[in-house]
C-alpha cells in the first residue's frame, strides 16, 4: 500500500509558504512500517492485542489516518 500526500500552508494577508510537506508513504518501507505498527499501537482502542498492528498497514482507512498524522506532525510550532 503507498499514499502520497502533498500539503501547504500559506499566509493569506502575502501569500507566503509557511510549511509544506510532499512525500509518499509505502508499506513496503521499514520505517514506514515500524512507525505505523506504532502509531496504532499509540492511538489503538484500550485491551487491543498488539498482533493486531499489522491492520494498520493493511487497512487503507487507517493506513491514511497514520500518513496524515505522521504529516501534520511535522508542521512547525506558533
Amino acid at each position: 500500500m503507498r499514499i502520497g500526500l502533498r500539503i501547504k500552508l500559506a499566509r493569506t494577508v502575502d501569500n507566503s509558504l509557511l510549511w509544506a510537506f510532499d512525500t509518499v508513504f509505502s508499506a513496503t518501507e521499514k520505517r514506514v512500517v515500524n512507525s505505523a505498527r506504532r502509531y496504532w499501537i499509540d492511538t489503538a482502542p484500550a485491551n487491543t492485542p498488539a498482533d493486531y498492528s499489522n491492520t494498520v498497514l493493511e487497512n487503507p482507512s487507517r493506513f491514511a489516518t497514520y500518513a496524515t498524522s505522521a504529516a501534520f506532525s511535522t508542521l512547525p510550532g506558533r
